[in-house]
């Protein structure tokens, strides 16, 4: 269900590139404000928050358990 999930937020995997310094780009998470390699670009009708990996993940699996509470 996470792929399916995923496949109907539309989003997109976004590279936050290092510096020349070696940290970590300034994209930044819009839920839990850390820096990542990787980003998924939400696609909102009115606006595109930046989402890490982890945050995804946590948000799937909340609304998995929120679906399947209401089954019970």
């Amino acid at each position: 269900m996470g792929d399916n999930m995923r496949e109907k937020l539309k989003f997109l995997t976004v590279k936050n590139p290092r510096k020349e310094n070696g940290d970590l780009g300034d994209i930044k998470c819009d839920f839990c404000s850390c820096q990542s390699g990787a980003y998924a670009l939400i696609d909102c009708i009115n606006h595109s928050p930046m989402i890490c990996k982890g945050c995804l993940e946590d948000g799937i699996g909340e609304i998995n358990k929120t679906i399947l509470s209401g089954l019970k």
